[in-house]
């Protein structure tokens, strides 16, 4: 570090959002817990070149590249939490190869708030990641543009929408160059992308045979497999420039997964009720929390009844046609101190579920 400065540990924040160790009482929680990580860094404190990047790349997949090495076990996903504005043949190239050869690339959409292209977000055969804030809007930063084809959470430290008592941004693992590691709340499209990552390898998890077409399809909802989505729809009808296909859906991705072939999955029959989570903690400081119902299946699934046992919770609403959201609200000025339960109850007109 010639020039005295600090590190940003920028790549240790999203590979933790990627697959920090869960269910360890600690810190984070990544969007895959078991996936291997192989850091390839091409960027430091005075930049890179497409050069360092398009090796990486080839490396990364096992491909011939300047090091006269390949890694054991080649990368099926790449994550690249980077960019600016130059196009670079030779970063294209290295993409399309690494694509040939089953990868499924993932970038940032870059933070200008601009519908300028970004590279290598807006390369063929990469998947372009918008950010949302804590509302699902378009955060401010955000890119946008024809290129965009998901998104994601990405955050923004500068306001606390839920007044929660911290900045709404993504928190994740981090580090200093004094050896430290801990915990630090970032935003953007950088923090957005490893999301959809981390998602393709939970669905990777499911169904080894996905082929970098087969997501692209999924994204779509164009696959001849399954009428399953993988997104929940943003913004306009349809695919829009701000959220591309709509918001990644963890959940019904691992779902899509299961129906395309090699994933050990029949493709359903009729409407499934799928509810984000089965726990609402609201622990010692949050008044509000939101879990979303979805329709796994296919047709409509149409929610009859949303109910809960306790007077001093309040649900947003009582009915609805999947997919919404709805917001659970504690009253804490009607409790006593100690520990309480409550149950929430959805009734559907599901084939299952």
């Amino acid at each position: 570090d010639p020039k005295g400065e600090n590190s940003s540990f920028h790549g240790t924040h999203v590979a933790g959002t990627v697959g920090a160790s869960t269910n360890n009482n600690l810190g984070v929680a990544g969007v895959t817990w078991n996936t291997r990580i192989m850091p390839l860094r091409v960027l430091g404190i005075e930049g890179g070149t497409d050069a360092d990047v398009a090796q990486a790349i080839r490396y990364a997949v096992g491909l011939s590249n300047d090091s006269e090495t390949v890694p054991e076990r080649p990368a099926n996903i790449i994550n690249m939490s980077f960019g600016g504005p130059g196009f670079g043949q030779t970063v294209q190239d290295a993409v399309l190869d690494a694509r040939a050869e089953g990868a499924i690339l993932v970038a940032a959409a870059g933070n200008e708030s601009t519908r300028l292209a970004y590279y290598p977000a807006s390369l063929d055969g990469v998947i372009s990641v918008s950010g949302v804030d804590l509302n699902l809007q378009k955060a401010a930063y955000s890119n946008f543009g024809s290129f965009v084809d998901v998104a994601a959470p990405g955050g923004d430290t500068r306001v606390d929408l839920n007044g929660d008592g911290f900045r709404d941004g993504i928190l994740s693992t981090l580090g200093n160059d004094q050896g430290d590691f801990f915990y630090r709340f970032f935003h953007g499209t950088s923090m957005a992308a490893p999301h959809v990552a981390g998602v393709f390898a939970l669905m990777l998890a499911v169904n080894p045979n996905l082929t970098p077409t087969d997501i692209d399809q999924l994204l779509a909802g164009t696959h001849p497999d399954t009428t399953v989505r993988i997104t929940q729809d943003l913004g306009q009808t349809g695919r829009d420039d701000i959220y591309g296909h709509g918001l990644m859906d963890g959940a019904q991705a691992r779902v899509a997964a299961r129906y395309i072939p090699g994933g050990g999955g029949t493709p359903p029959s009729g409407s499934i009720l799928a509810v984000s989570t089965s726990m609402l903690n609201f622990e010692n400081f949050l008044d509000k929390l939101s879990f979303k119902i979805t329709n796994a299946g296919i047709g409509t699934l149409q929610s009859s009844g949303i109910t809960d046992n306790a007077p001093w919770l309040t649900l947003s609403q009582a009915s609805g046609t999947a997919p919404f959201t709805v917001e659970a609200t504690v009253d804490r000025s009607v409790l006593a101190d100690g520990e309480l339960t409550a149950s929430i109850q959805v009734t559907s007109n599901a084939t299952q579920g």
